[in-house]
């Protein structure tokens, strides 16, 4: 196994020292106060059409000018000038992760973006996820593993929501250094993956009881085994978190602030990300199949 293989296998020990803390450079910390309240949970705008981002198998289900794509009936676009017709939407092109998210795939096999929802973290409600300011579908894998899980209270959503935000800003920022090596260039995206994110909510879960100073939670599982779990395999994967951490911005910090822990975040060969909060505990799972 190479130095790189076992860096993105070892166990990313966050929280665990006493002086963790490190200045991010780059991260816009500004954006924080809009994370720490959302809005009550809303349901989709319905605009002139009852059936408008609700879910769908065909277009017939969907109806008038508005079609199903990946399960949600919406409107192609090309600009937000192509989802005016209704309220407080976007237009997430097949290149944003919001579509990569609604379609769980970074490939999603479309003729021009989809018209979704605007949100901030916590807009969203149960059942869905702010993803790149856009709400998109986030039911979690049928199952007992992620049964437990897949209610979560607004607080542990809107939490979860601004992290992954800072995750993807820190990406696309760049200039983090972990330990000694130089700062990251601008790193891709990644996509939320639903069953990533039910392995990361089970250890957040489990972490907030047990504030175990392991990646194997109190029913023996690692990192690996709680993905496989949630039906998905990885080919690598990197975890970090942090427990009795103050807000999201805090979580991240102290996770960059561990090399091990910073050198998977930043990694460009891992695709795929799911993000976890129980109270105070704090997960971020990623992943490539």
């Amino acid at each position: 196994m190479t130095k790189r293989e076992m860096t993105l296998h070892r166990m990313a020990q966050c929280g665990l020292r006493a002086s963790l803390a490190r200045v991010v450079c780059g991260l816009g910390w500004a954006l924080l106060p809009a994370f720490a309240c959302g809005s009550p949970d809303r349901g989709p705008q319905t605009g002139s059409n009852s059936n408008w981002l609700q879910a769908c198998e065909s277009n017939d289900e969907c109806g008038g000018s508005i079609v199903c794509r990946c399960g949600l009936c919406t409107a192609d676009c090309g600009s937000d000038d192509d989802c005016g017709a209704y309220e407080s939407t976007r237009c997430a092109a097949v290149t944003d992760p919001a579509t990569w998210a609604t379609c769980q795939t970074s490939q999603p096999v479309l003729g021009a973006g989809i018209c979704l929802e605007e949100c901030e973290p916590g807009d969203c409600g149960e059942g869905r996820a702010c993803v790149a300011a856009a709400c998109v579908p986030a039911p979690l894998p049928a199952g007992d593993f992620c049964a437990l899980v897949e209610t979560r209270s607004a607080a542990d959503r809107t939490n979860e929501e601004a992290l992954l935000a800072l995750v993807q800003e820190m990406r696309a920022v760049g200039g983090v250094s972990c330990g000694a090596d130089p700062p990251t260039p601008e790193l891709p995206l990644l996509r939320l993956d639903l069953r990533l994110m039910c392995a990361a909510r089970v250890f957040a879960a489990d972490l907030e009881v047990t504030r175990t100073d392991s990646l194997v939670d109190s029913q023996g599982r690692d990192s690996e085994q709680r993905a496989t779990l949630a039906g998905y395999a990885t080919t690598l994967w990197a975890e970090s978190y942090v427990f009795d951490s103050a807000s999201p911005a805090d979580a991240l910090s102290r996770m960059l602030g561990d090399p091990e822990s910073c050198t998977g975040l930043t990694d460009a060969s891992l695709a795929d990300v799911g993000v976890g909060v129980s109270g105070h505990a704090y997960v971020v799972t990623l992943g490539t199949e």
